[in-house]
């Protein structure tokens, strides 16, 4: 009873909030003097010409893909790597996005997402053929004959090469962070690929610090068999787990309600799972926004924002506010 009241007390004054802020909406350049602009995208999974038309379509970026969001935050959730063609394209284009946003105040945060962790354990079997032969033929400039299995070949070569100490993929993959906390007032969010449980808090992941270093301790010095270190990399981890996505509400919403108690926040936004739009559960504190972005999925493009304490689904066509309306609360 006293977490049904707790929940209705939040959702009430969320409503209260975003009704009071009516139909406002920050200056899309992030000026001087305009409310913070918090955005978020999902899974890119290689897909470069869709990430940056989803960048665009949030003014993020401009037509010639740089940064004009001024002091935004952008966050992705992770899973830039696999199944598309422009994998490392996409690495760079954050990497440079993330100077420009620093020069200009804002900041952007990329995710450790499942397919980075499979790409550090070598895991390499949904990288796609077509960057591989790429990277192979690069091998073989100014030779004439070359066969595509020679190509392939030398591409993974090549891209195990990248996940090696000083490689790109390494240098990249290895400096993610697992969860970010970030946005102010009912904007606070905290953002993971597939999400946080509770089980996870109990032994001592409980806050920034502690998640993010011990899964780096993992991808650098491959700790398997510690007892964190496990509960980081397997089925029910942050990064692979869909208990948040998939199971009912009364089994995902006790996780949602006790990591945003612990990390202080008051939604938590995943990716991981694709749906065929960005949806809400447990009464909009979780919000999940990967819509398959990749050709290699569904090819949407679309993306999440919270401006004044109101988290927006914005589509090509589209806005759509992720708030339920007050009489969709129950107090059971």
């Amino acid at each position: 009873m006293r977490l049904l009241l707790t929940s209705f007390a939040v959702a009430a004054a969320l409503a209260l909030h975003w009704m009071h802020a009516g139909g406002q909406r920050a200056h899309r350049g992030g000026l001087q003097g305009q409310p913070h602009r918090l955005v978020a995208v999902g899974d890119l999974h290689g897909d470069l010409e869709q990430g940056l038309a989803t960048l665009q379509l949030l003014d993020v970026v401009d037509a010639q893909g740089q940064w004009n969001a001024g002091d935004a935050t952008l966050v992705q959730t992770g899973d830039i790597v696999d199944r598309g063609g422009n994998s490392l394209d996409l690495v760079r284009l954050f990497h440079r996005l993330r100077g420009e946003a620093e020069q200009a105040g804002g900041q952007v945060i990329t995710l450790l997402g499942n397919h980075e962790l499979m790409n550090m354990q070598h895991q390499i079997n949904y990288v796609s053929p077509i960057e591989l032969q790429r990277l192979g033929a690069q091998r073989f400039e100014n030779v004439v004959g070359v066969q595509h299995g020679e190509l392939l070949q030398e591409g993974v070569k090549a891209w195990l090469e990248l996940l090696n100490d000083g490689g790109l993929l390494a240098k990249h993959i290895t400096k993610l962070p697992t969860v970010a906390v970030v946005g102010e007032g009912l904007c606070r969010t905290i953002f993971c690929h597939a999400g946080l449980l509770s089980h996870q808090l109990q032994v001592g992941l409980n806050d920034t610090d502690s998640v993010n270093q011990k899964m780096w301790e993992v991808l650098r010095k491959n700790q398997p068999h510690n007892r964190e270190s496990h509960g980081l990399t397997d089925s029910y981890g942050p990064l692979w787990n869909r208990v948040l996505s998939k199971e009912p509400e009364s089994m995902a919403c006790p996780h949602v309600d006790e990591v945003l108690r612990v990390f202080n926040a008051t939604q938590m936004v995943i990716g991981h799972t694709v749906h065929k739009q960005i949806k809400t559960r447990c009464q909009g504190r979780l919000q999940l926004i990967d819509i398959g972005i990749s050709r290699a999925y569904r090819g949407r493009i679309g993306g999440w924002e919270c401006v004044h304490g109101m988290p927006t689904a914005r589509y090509q066509s589209v806005e759509k506010r992720l708030v339920p309306s007050p009489a969709s609360f129950s107090t059971g």
